[in-house]
């Protein structure tokens, strides 16, 4: 499965707050679980490994985790999510109680599916600094306390993109400098995609070595520069096409690409269909 096939269906939502009275034993739960700290400071430790949790910090455990909410000194208030990755298993639409790790049974995982392509949602992930969650997260708690027609499919779109939000900040976490600069690139190559671009040449522009300009682009992006510059000629590509005012020759030229076969070529490999076809039929997009 990959990130981009991920449709989350959430079990449980609620506001969760643990006080010095609270007592959480060691729990290993059957689906996915997130917490974000809401006010307070408190710790969860997951493998004995102590997370503090403080306003704006999230923690997301995949199934099959073995974690303890410890109890603070004072009050912490947590956002807490019961869900899956897919819909796979939204049969079972109450809450499924975590075991103690002597009575956990693997099998009985209600989604055991992770994306092959976000290795960072196959193990705990920790964050700080997340204040931009708060909104969705109290969108998702508002939809699921009301129930309203559709809530389900509203949710799982709110979470996904929390999700995205997750594993894009994982990828650069701790490192602003690193995240500024991807976005410096990604903003340069959209701006001068019509141009002879290498991860040699953007380096010259920025200052950087190639390899480092390389490991930017696929850490922003997922893809290798050629690929990502080929996407971004793509859709403007096709902007072009449906514009309807220039040939398909002038839209290839326009878009960077030298070879009208070429550019025909890998047009009709992303969207299954060759540039004349798509010319006859734009009113109809």
């Amino acid at each position: 499965m990959r990130f981009e096939d991920c449709r989350p269906f959430i079990r449980y939502a609620r506001e969760l707050t643990v006080s010095q009275e609270s007592a959480w034993g060691t729990s290993v739960p059957y689906d996915a679980r997130l917490f974000y700290a809401r006010s307070g400071e408190g710790e969860i430790l997951v493998g004995g490994r102590p997370y503090p949790m403080r306003e704006g910090s999230g923690l997301y455990l995949p199934p099959a985790t073995v974690y303890r909410l410890v109890s603070p000194p004072e009050s912490v208030t947590y956002f807490a999510l019961n869900f899956d990755l897919t819909m796979s298993a939204r049969t079972q639409t109450v809450p499924v109680p975590p075991d103690p790790p002597e009575d956990f049974r693997r099998e009985g995982i209600l989604c055991p599916a992770q994306p092959t392509d976000a290795p960072e949602l196959s193990a705990p992930l920790y964050l700080t600094g997340m204040l931009m969650l708060e909104p969705s997260l109290t969108s998702i708690s508002g939809e699921f306390q009301k129930k309203m027609i559709f809530c389900d499919a509203r949710m799982s779109a709110v979470l996904f993109k929390v999700l995205t939000d997750c594993v894009r900040r994982a990828r650069v976490a701790g490192n602003a400098t690193r995240r500024r600069e991807g976005s410096e690139i990604l903003d340069y190559i959209q701006e001068h995609y019509r141009e002879e671009l290498s991860n040699e040449s953007i380096g010259a522009r920025f200052g950087f070595h190639k390899n480092y300009v390389s490991d930017l682009i696929k850490t922003a992006t997922g893809r290798p520069l050629h690929q990502y510059l080929l996407y971004v000629r793509l859709s403007h590509a096709w902007e072009m096409l449906e514009a309807g005012e220039m040939s398909i020759a002038q839209i290839a030229g326009a878009c960077g690409f030298a070879d009208m076969c070429y550019f025909s070529r890998y047009f009709k490999q992303v969207y299954g269909h060759a540039p004349s076809y798509f010319r006859t039929r734009t009113a109809g997009l």
